[in-house]
């Protein structure tokens, strides 16, 4: 009976690790050809980890501001569990981008092999498997190419913390008005309410929503005020744009729906310092 037990453990122990090779667990896109994107080695890859997103009611925020060479195709490794369907929205995830490659990992399999092996007592190294996601935008519409690998084939990769020049602001959010007549913008009568707004959410919230700046863009009060949030953390800032986009809207239309979840993401505005469009700290 010893033996039994014994060579029936061996027997499952090695039916495990042969399903956590390369050969065991087939990649979706079988037999498909390796495409062209999908190079051997990948530099400057950004890393989004957990510890760096914030999450509220199905809304995401990643803390980061992309920062690449202007030879180098973007790639970003999703560390943090984002719902695929999110990342799939280049409108909400770096719009700026017009390109970029995301590398996930493939979560559904890793779980499965732990849970297998945590039910038969033993610890087992998975083989590599992710999946790779290349987005571009062309005549207006996004187009999406995917390819799956396990085991051996994997890109090399390079990471990089991306850093924003001191000549550049990080910002989280851009609201931008029109000319205060002929015809008027109607978004003006937002930003008298702006003060009140903002001095009531940092009461009740306990925190200083700093760091704001305007930039005059014409001579009949055309502006944009761009958001750093500058002091707060990604869950701070997360909740404070989920607040000030439902507060901030005319005829029902906001800077993004609402009711329709999405990734908030920072990007770099270049500073000006001088002439008509220098930017002003905003004071509330």
């Amino acid at each position: 009976m010893i033996k039994l037990v014994f060579f029936c453990t061996i027997f499952l122990s090695a039916f495990i690790i042969q399903n956590c090779s390369s050969n065991a667990y087939q990649p979706p896109l079988k037999n498909r050809p390796r495409p062209d994107w999908l190079a051997s080695e990948f530099k400057e890859v950004m890393m989004i980890e957990r510890s760096n997103t914030a999450e509220n009611d199905g809304f995401f925020l990643v803390n980061q501001c992309p920062s690449f060479s202007k030879d180098v195709v973007p790639v970003f490794f999703i560390s943090a569990h984002i719902p695929l369907t999110l990342l799939k929205n280049p409108e909400s995830f770096y719009p700026e981008l017009d390109e970029f490659i995301l590398i996930i990992p493939d979560w559904e399999f890793y779980d499965k092999v732990a849970a297998d092996a945590s039910e038969s007592g033993i610890s087992v190294e998975p083989a590599t498997s992710n999946y790779y996601y290349r987005f571009r935008w062309i005549d207006g519409k996004v187009e999406i190419d995917d390819y799956y690998i396990s085991g051996n084939g994997h890109p090399t990769i390079d990471f990089k913390n991306p850093e924003v020049p001191k000549t550049a602001l990080t910002v989280f959010r851009r609201e931008q008005y029109g000319s205060v007549c002929c015809p008027r913008d109607e978004k003006h009568a937002l930003s008298s309410q702006d003060a009140a707004f903002i001095k009531n959410y940092e009461q009740q919230h306990k925190v200083k929503i700093d760091g704001t700046f305007r930039e005059n863009n014409g001579k009949e009060g055309e502006h944009i005020v761009y958001y750093t949030l500058r002091g707060l953390n990604a869950k701070q800032k997360l909740d404070f744009l989920l607040a000030k986009n439902k507060q901030w809207q005319i005829n029902g239309k906001h800077l993004f729906n609402p009711n329709e979840k999405r990734i908030i993401t920072p990007i770099a505005v270049p500073i000006q310092t001088e002439g008509f469009n220098k930017f002003q700290a905003v004071a509330y």
